[in-house]
């Protein structure tokens, strides 16, 4: 949700990496919009001058979502950007991201491996999150302690220790 300089608001969603305008609305009802996602995202509804993270969940004929919320102030008014996460990516295996056999074998190879780095890399809405999550999943499920470093912290993982990065608290 991006305030333009015609006093226009434009919605826009990203279907397939492709970011496409849905609707349009008056700039002077924006304020409210941005107050009530601040509300929902639990927020500070006073601060219009810096960077705000937030989260909120969202229920709809029975199914959950997690609803990620950045908002940025730009010289209109303030940015938004929803990202919304479904439960049933948490239920993705590795086996379903569409690997061919030969990159699954290497993938597989070396997440049983003591020490290593695997870096997943892509443009929004490629999958990382998707992927990361699906080998964590392989990872818990053995007798070893895992630790997370992530910014933001997508979705809560059982038997995963994750850490939030946090820039004012330098960690």
């Amino acid at each position: 949700i991006e305030p333009l300089s015609d006093n226009q608001v434009s919605v826009r969603m990203r279907v397939d990496g492709i970011l496409n305008e849905v609707v349009r609305y008056p700039l002077d009802i924006h304020e409210k919009i941005v107050f009530r996602v601040k509300i929902m995202s639990h927020l500070r509804t006073d601060v219009k001058d810096a960077t705000q993270d937030g989260r909120f969940e969202y229920k709809t004929d029975g199914m959950q979502f997690d609803v990620r919320v950045s908002i940025l102030p730009v010289t209109n008014g303030e940015n938004i950007v929803f990202r919304v996460l479904s439960e049933r990516t948490k239920k993705v295996v590795l086996e379903d991201l569409g690997l061919n056999d030969f990159d699954l074998a290497k993938v597989k190879r070396a997440i049983l491996q003591p020490y290593g780095m695997i870096l997943v890399v892509g443009p929004t809405g490629a999958g990382k999150t998707t992927t990361l999550y699906s080998l964590i999943q392989i990872l818990a499920a053995q007798p070893i302690n895992i630790v997370t470093i992530e910014d933001p912290v997508e979705y809560s993982i059982s038997r995963v220790q994750q850490i939030q990065v946090n820039l004012k608290k330098n960690i």
